[in-house]
């Protein structure tokens, strides 16, 4: 799987060295901004193309799956780190004294906290339905779903069932459904469920916390690109409400508790 090659360090290096000119050279602070967070994106793809051969590998989890919760993470990192690091080197190319001072506000690392809790529960959740073994009927019914023609499926006499085809695309680890190569990741990941049971089926719980998280990153970016449109020094990053903090919160807790929940069928008796 691992693809890396010269040619990707070479691109990581030309990203590193664009991130920090951009940041510094471009004159409006607001344009440096979006320069620099699509340069990022762009070493965030680099990335994925040494190592998992797909340009979205960074939003590819070891199922071979997009997930919600790596989009979510590597969204706000983008968008403050990218923030912070044009607002200091316009100070520094301003002259200010205290050019790293920018202040990054506690309610925003929280933020991006709840976001991190989502990243490491999610696998913990799914490792535990691994080890639960599915119902092979209900297993048959969502492979061929998602993989559009029939399939074959067969014990294989622990938890794990295996997709009988050229492809095999699609398979179960226990009853959480799996990926066979990177390549067969897609974004339609990130709105379906993750089991035997709904695999195959829209997640209204990702749909809810990822129309959520789109809605507060856009009014973040605007009140940021609002700032960076003024003159600097630049002393603090915008602050998230609370309230938001708050809708945040129970919309991640949702998220891992609908994750918790079993959604698939006990083996045929």
């Amino acid at each position: 799987m691992n693809a890396w090659r010269w040619f990707h360090s070479a691109g990581v290096l030309a990203a590193v060295a664009a991130i920090g000119a951009s940041g510094y050279f471009i004159g409006e602070a607001r344009f440096a901004w979006l320069a620099t967070m699509a340069l990022m994106v762009g070493l965030l793809v680099v990335v994925g193309l040494g190592i998992a051969g797909h340009p979205a590998g960074a939003w590819i989890d070891e199922r071979n799956k997009m997930t919600l919760s790596r989009l979510q993470l590597i969204a706000w990192t983008v968008v403050v780190l990218s923030g912070f690091l044009v607002a200091a080197l316009h100070d520094l190319q301003g002259g200010a004294d205290n050019a790293l001072s920018v202040a990054i506000p506690e309610v925003l690392w929280l933020a991006m906290g709840i976001s991190t809790v989502s990243l490491v529960g999610s696998p913990l959740i799914l490792a535990t339905k691994k080890q639960h073994a599915p119902n092979l009927n209900e297993a048959t019914r969502t492979l061929t779903a998602l993989q559009g023609s029939p399939v074959g499926l067969a014990a294989t006499g622990d938890a794990h069932v295996m997709v009988q085809s050229n492809t095999n695309a699609v398979r179960t680890i226990g009853q959480v459904e799996v990926r066979g190569h990177p390549s067969d990741a897609s974004w339609a990941d990130i709105f379906r469920g993750d089991e035997t049971g709904n695999a195959a089926y829209v997640d209204l719980g990702k749909v809810q916390m990822l129309l959520l998280t789109v809605v507060v990153l856009l009014v973040y970016g605007l009140a940021l690109y609002t700032l960076l449109s003024g003159v600097g020094p630049f002393t603090a990053l915008p602050v998230v409400d609370q309230g938001v903090l708050a809708l945040l919160g129970i919309s991640h807790a949702g998220y891992l508790s609908t994750k918790a929940t079993t959604h698939s069928a006990p083996p045929a008796g």
